[in-house]
């Protein structure tokens, strides 16, 4: 039986209508098992339950992509939703912004570009056509700047607010732009990166001024802030609560380029949400229906909507918004709870894995917890802009308990999956006090045609416990084995 905490109140839910209770519910025994590709068809409930622009772009979805069409709207959403404010339960007074930071990972040809279509949607009628008539200001500032005469005056160069940014972006013009909002609006606002290929951010990575994993770090919280002091007047000096939102589509390759050890212990891949489309082998290409007319006007109008709540009619910032969340901090609890006991568990058997999934359940709760808050605001202003109550707020509220669970048992999957065994690596090398990274890859100590026991035999040689299934499915999902025949392997590179 669990203790009761006062921060946590038990919350009571109404009897709900039909169609509520039919949904899919996760087997809490299954919550750290390694998805299979079927996994990606099961929503957390019916898409006729999502709000506007969420109910839209699933339901048009082939049953293979729901759930990643569903995980691409909170960034982009995120973006332009900024002005609301929530308290997490166990940070004591910071306040969090939906904040979301997602990657989609995909062997070539498996159809990412369905969500460069989702942005293009979300993005292009909102944050880009704002931005486009800014950006010929600056250019056109810049060509007089350029072919003016010497003495010849051609005033104050323009104060802008643009929102999106590519990859390529130095830091300066990012600590600048954020620092017009403030000087401008009054306040800081949440900037929008996206880049259909993730190597755009690694090959940005390899010049000094243009490297942004520490300020995508730094933008992932509300109020932390990133700043530079330069001499010269050339540059930009200041200090700004950078805020970001960001979605990138990658290659394997492009997500170890860019995720690497580095990022993965020092907690930069455990702030993104990944999602790893892994269709089946022969699978058809996923094809999409096309909105309605009234679907489209439905996507249209909550977008319009949703500017206004950042926006008022002068072009000023509207109040921040702070959502009471308190009704799902029983829920968090709860989950965190399980986790915990999960890993104590796993620790108390000798089970290896404990570590990774210790350290990725505290942001995976963090980044459901962001995605819930979106997702309740969202449903409010549907009713709004309806002008009737399309659900109640019971309802509301049991329909984000559901998609906080779900979210949190899929961000904690999806990053053990992907980085748990790195991870353990890791740290097992720094406890036993070997060079870390110094080691030949396990592969490369493996001939041409190797077998299970001589893997399971190389792997106990060098003192390490993680089991050769792990290596074996990691492998073959990176396409650098094949199997031959059972038990037996061949490298392909």
């Amino acid at each position: 039986m669990e203790e009761k905490n006062n921060l946590f109140p038990e919350q009571e839910v109404a009897d709900l209508p039909q169609g509520l209770n039919e949904t899919v519910e996760n087997n809490d025994d299954d919550d750290l098992k390694p998805f299979k590709t079927a996994d990606y068809v099961k929503l957390p409930f019916s898409e006729k339950l999502f709000p506007s622009i969420f109910r839209e772009n699933i339901s048009t979805a082939p049953a293979n992509r729901k759930v990643p069409i569903m995980l691409s709207l909170f960034a982009p959403l995120g973006a332009i939703d900024c002005r609301i404010r929530m308290h997490y339960p166990f940070d004591r007074k910071r306040e969090h912004a939906c904040h979301i930071q997602v990657v989609f990972e995909a062997p070539p040809g498996t159809g990412k570009g369905c969500f460069a279509d989702v942005v293009e949607q979300i993005i292009g009628p909102t944050l880009e056509a704002m931005d486009e008539k800014q950006r010929i200001e600056e250019q056109e500032y810049r060509e007089k700047k350029n072919a003016r005469t010497q003495n010849e005056k051609i005033g104050v160069a323009p104060k802008t607010t643009i929102r999106c940014i590519p990859p390529s972006t130095s830091k300066t013009v990012i600590l600048k732009r954020s620092d017009y909002y403030k000087r401008i609006l009054g306040d800081y606002l949440t900037f929008w990166m996206f880049a259909e290929e993730l190597a755009l951010l690694g090959d940005a990575g390899k010049s000094g001024f243009s490297n942004l994993r520490t300020v995508m770090r730094i933008a992932y919280d509300l109020g932390s802030k990133f700043g530079q002091d330069f001499a010269s007047d050339n540059s930009y000096s200041g200090i700004a609560d950078v805020q970001m939102c960001s979605m990138f589509c990658g290659t394997p390759q492009d997500v170890d380029d860019v995720f690497t050890n580095r990022e993965i212990v020092g907690g930069g891949c455990s702030r993104a949400i990944i999602c790893m489309l892994d269709d089946e082998v022969g699978a058809r290409p996923a094809h999409f229906e096309e909105f309605t007319p009234e679907q489209e006007k439905n996507i249209l109008n909550m977008l319009d909507y949703l500017m206004k709540q950042t926006y008022d009619d002068d072009g000023g910032l509207r109040p921040v918004v702070n959502l009471d969340m308190s009704w799902l901090y029983n829920d968090i609890n709860r989950w965190t709870n399980k986790i915990c006991r999960r890993v104590k568990d796993m620790k108390t058997r000798g089970e290896v894995g404990y570590l990774s999934i210790d350290a990725f359940r505290k942001r995976a709760s963090v980044n459901a917890f962001r995605c819930t808050g979106l997702m309740y605001h969202l449903y409010h202003l549907d009713n709004q802009l309806h002008n009737k109550e399309l659900h109640t707020e019971d309802e509301i509220r049991h329909l984000c308990q559901k998609i906080y669970r779900f979210l949190a048992d899929f961000c904690l999957k999806s990053s053990t999956n992907r980085w748990g065994q790195q991870y353990e690596d890791f740290y097992k090398k720094r406890a036993q006090g070997a060079q870390i990274d110094k080691r030949k890859p396990i592969i490369d100590q493996l001939t041409t045609t190797f077998t299970r026991n001589q893997l399971e035999l190389l792997l106990k040689q060098n003192d390490m416990e993680t089991e050769a299934r792990f290596f074996i499915s990691q492998w073959k999902r990176k396409g650098w084995i094949k199997k031959v025949e059972k038990n037996t392997f061949r490298k392909l590179l």
